[in-house]
């Protein structure tokens, strides 16, 4: 599981998982998680600490199912007119989105750059045939 999802079917359980005092913690019934859920969460503490410290640091987030991914993701971004905005910790410039708007990419291409450039900590610079 991304830790994105791992958030959301906590959120949708009704615990509410933060970043504090440089460790994880809920509010809410605990109890109340799936054991498989838990498992994930554990299996991938690390990449969760890393999206709750950035989601900490920004000023707005937003979790929405994207149709290109197949699967619920955090978007977050900090200020009223940001530079950057994240995807799923994934730092995409405002000029990476108007490169990736402008060019007429496949659902499939959008999905294998954003992986690249997760997995990669890259950045966007132009679609070659």
């Amino acid at each position: 599981m991304q830790p994105s999802e791992i958030l959301t079917e906590c959120e949708k359980s009704g615990v509410h998982l933060f970043f504090a005092e440089n460790k994880i913690k809920a509010k809410g019934d605990f109890n109340v998680l799936d054991v498989a859920l838990i498992d994930s969460l554990f299996s991938e503490k690390e990449a969760v600490t890393k999206c709750l410290m950035q989601m900490q640091n920004v000023s707005e987030s937003v979790i929405v199912f994207s149709k290109v991914l197949g699967r619920d993701i955090i978007i977050s971004w900090k200020n009223e007119n940001p530079k950057v905005v994240y995807v799923d910790q994934t730092p995409y410039s405002l000029k990476e989105i108007k490169q990736l708007k402008s060019q007429q990419l496949s659902a499939k291409d959008l999905k294998n750059i954003h992986n690249i450039k997760a997995e990669f900590d890259g950045h966007v610079v132009e679609k070659t045939q």
